[in-house]
């Protein structure tokens, strides 16, 4: 097994999506889509001598934007993992932790896993890696949706872009600033559908909210930030739901567009493309 060969694994409702990414180029590029329908994996061709990377879904994650002094210009990770470890109540080797630098001066998002919810994650999808409880070996939804827009998707011209992607209960938010991550965040999905308008405004408002929350607290001295370029993602998101998220955000609300030229050539186009876009990302090192 190369720990340049990864696999993402991303547990929707009902099924397991799978990406699989060869990081030995210049740039990521995708080798192998799957979709087991149920909640066991193991086997399929895409984790055949790869290493497997979980996403995890944000509510199970707790995220810290942190100032710290002494990393602008290094990603000192055992400086930024003892920060986090000192805000947590419990024994350290309860948590994986992890951090990553935001573009801006001395400010990192740090990333909390719980050890036992991972092992629990892992145990559902018949996976026992050798190194799960290693950074690295889990990605924040949020981060990973993040990260495979950044290398799997056509990218814009603007400043800032914000990514929501919504997936059965659960909606992700990542803010990008300049291809860097700036900041994470989620809020609750339920009962989006097209014959409750007033949930789906109820949801579209808790998004706004993050989203303006998340916004005023970037890049502390760095000045006002631009309205961000809105993508809105996700199967169950329809025609009316973006409707009645454009009620709420300035600009034209769009989607995230996967490049195939960033896929190996026997791959074709796949009709909902957004649904691989966190184990894509996820599996990029």
């Amino acid at each position: 097994m190369t720990d340049l060969l990864r696999t993402g694994i991303d547990c929707q409702d009902g099924r397991v999506v799978l990406a699989r990414v060869d990081n030995g180029g210049e740039r990521p590029v995708g080798k192998t889509l799957g979709v087991v329908e149920g909640d066991c994996p193991a086997g399929h061709d895409c984790l055949c001598g790869s290493a497997p990377i979980l996403v995890v879904p944000d509510r199970e994650v707790i995220v810290k934007l942190m100032l710290v002094p002494g990393t602008e210009k290094v990603h000192d990770r055992r400086l930024l993992e003892f920060e986090l470890a000192a805000c947590m109540l419990e024994s350290e080797r309860n948590f994986v932790f992890d951090a990553i630098p935001t573009g801006f001066p001395q400010q990192h998002l740090g990333l909390v896993y719980r050890r036992e919810r991972l092992a629990q994650l892992y145990d559902r999808i018949g996976l026992w890696p050798k190194q799960r409880f290693a950074a690295g070996r889990c990605r924040a939804r949020s981060v990973a949706l993040g990260r495979g827009f950044m290398s799997f998707c056509q990218q814009l011209e603007d400043e800032l872009v914000c990514l929501i992607d919504i997936a059965g209960e659960d909606g992700s938010v990542c803010l990008l600033r300049h291809g860097d991550i700036v900041n994470v965040g989620c809020f609750g999905a339920s009962g989006l559908t097209d014959s409750d308008p007033e949930t789906t405004r109820r949801i579209a408002i808790e998004a706004k909210t993050i989203v303006s929350f998340k916004l005023a607290s970037l890049g502390q001295g760095a000045g006002p930030m631009p309205p961000p370029r809105l993508l809105l993602s996700g199967e169950s998101v329809s025609p009316a739901a973006r409707d009645i998220f454009a009620d709420y955000f300035a600009g034209e609300i769009g989607r995230p567009q996967l490049d195939m030229t960033r896929m190996t050539p026997d791959i074709q186009a796949p009709t909902n493309p957004e649904c691989w876009l966190a184990a894509l990302g996820a599996a990029v090192k």
